[in-house]
């Protein structure tokens, strides 16, 4: 008896899958668009780009402030190490910020006058200790 429920409800699904499969399928892309997908991807690419390139530079930040701060014996100075770093990883995380949603942006208005939809979606990046919001995009249509 389970075997032929499975089988009935698996048939169905395969039938489902075929009936459904023309109305999933993708219109033709014009070249503007095609350019412009071409450009979306390329803007995201340097933008993961940037997010690595800071992802690097935000860990040799917190090793040396990791082994600053072990040597240090004064509390006064350890506080002084972990302001001077506070400062320098949270200028470091809105430099890239402030460049990643510069390039978003542009690219947003770009795409946009191709006919793209296009969304920005934030994703969480970790920067050593520290965790920072960027905003590639995604074509929703065209």
């Amino acid at each position: 008896m389970f075997k032929k429920s499975f089988v009935a409800a698996l048939l169905s699904i395969i039938l489902a899958v075929m009936a459904g499969t023309s109305a999933f399928a993708e219109e033709p892309k014009s070249p503007e668009v095609e350019k412009a997908l071409v450009k979306v991807e390329h803007t995201n690419a340097k933008i993961y780009d940037e997010v690595e390139k800071t992802q690097v530079k935000a860990q040799a930040l917190y090793e040396k402030y990791l082994e600053n701060l072990n040597k240090e014996q004064d509390a006064a100075k350890q506080e002084q190490l972990i302001a001077e770093y506070n400062k320098d990883i949270d200028a470091l995380i809105a430099k890239l910020d402030e460049k990643t949603q510069n390039m978003t942006r542009k690219g947003v208005e770009k795409a946009t006058e191709a006919g793209l939809t296009v969304e920005v979606k934030w994703v969480t990046y970790r920067f050593a200790d520290r965790e920072a919001l960027i905003d590639p995009m995604v074509v929703i249509s065209w």
